[in-house]
């Protein structure tokens, strides 16, 4: 074994267990993704269901079959669609009954998954996208920045720390759109109000990532 750094011990390190998470960060939102089957579909809802509200998580899987499974049991807990539910959207599009968000690579293979028309077919149809990414190629600077342009909700990034600015960034520009828009509809005078509206929701769910 290796051993650990200087100023830190083995328990220092580990897998946090959900209700670890939970515990720590009681006041969060949370992105789950089910990976043992229909079982762990049926106990991830027995525990949103004791740890409400439901709308403080999200829940995928890329076993569409499990996903279907989870709705018919937490309706009312927001939901991404498995792998080939987001194929069959991918070709038809428009609205997907049940669902709220789409959670997709930026690339699949050697097609363009997320675009400018991909994003906004998903809103069209009601669905905030968040990227997840397929390894450190792509989990870089500049393609955080041209999803966060095309109004992506979430990143799913494995360097949280590094990607903070990027969103920040990205919020600014929304609120200050937001402010301009919300003006120019009610005055034509220049811009008074606070920026409300979907970017501080924005922030809310990057962070609830731990963004």
């Amino acid at each position: 074994s290796v051993p650990p750094p200087a100023g830190f011990t083995p328990d220092d390190f580990g897998i946090a267990t959900l209700d670890q998470i939970v515990t720590a960060l009681p006041n969060k939102r949370y992105n789950v993704e089910i990976k043992d089957g229909m079982a762990g579909a049926d106990a991830l809802a027995a525990y949103i269901a004791d740890h409400g509200p439901a709308d403080r998580w999200v829940v995928v899987s890329f076993d569409s079959a499990v996903m279907e499974h989870f709705r018919s049991i937490a309706p009312s807990v927001p939901v991404a669609p498995g792998v080939d539910t987001v194929t069959q959207w991918f070709g038809a599009r428009g609205p997907l009954p049940g669902y709220s968000y789409l959670e997709v690579p930026p690339v699949y293979g050697a097609i363009e998954v997320v675009t400018p028309q991909f994003v906004a077919d998903a809103h069209a149809a009601g669905l905030k996208v968040w990227v997840w990414f397929n390894g450190a190629d792509d989990d870089v600077p500049a393609v955080w920045e041209r999803l966060l342009a095309m109004g992506v909700y979430g990143l799913d990034t494995a360097r949280p720390a590094a990607a903070e600015p990027y969103i920040a960034a990205a919020n600014a520009a929304r609120a200050a759109a937001a402010s301009t828009t919300t003006t120019v509809a009610t005055s034509p005078g220049p811009a008074t109000l606070p920026a409300t509206g979907r970017s501080e929701e924005h922030t809310s769910e990057l962070q609830s990532r731990g963004l």
